[in-house]
């Protein structure tokens, strides 16, 4: 298959999605509109949203459970080193 071809149809694949979860963000999230115009889609902002003023949180980082995050990619690092010192 061209590779040509195929790249149109991903992007209409995830555009389509993409509407589809700003549809759903937009009828759960009330405030979303506010939110997309001022944070950019793709590059991250330099300065905060809103008046954000919470800091670190030890007890939110446990309570949503944001070690799983880190944990996977220890876990994906560990079976890289493995495969590449086993491939010698």
């Amino acid at each position: 298959m061209d590779r040509r071809h195929h790249a149109p149809d991903v992007r209409r694949d995830l555009r389509s999605r993409h509407r589809g979860e700003e549809r759903y963000l937009r009828q759960t999230f009330p405030d979303y509109d506010d939110y997309a115009r001022r944070v950019p889609r793709f590059f991250p902002r330099l300065t905060p949203y809103g008046s954000q003023r919470s800091a670190y949180s030890s007890a939110r980082y446990w309570k949503h459970r944001e070690y799983q995050a880190s944990l996977g990619c220890a876990v994906v690092l560990a079976v890289l080193v493995a495969k590449l010192m086993l491939a010698r």
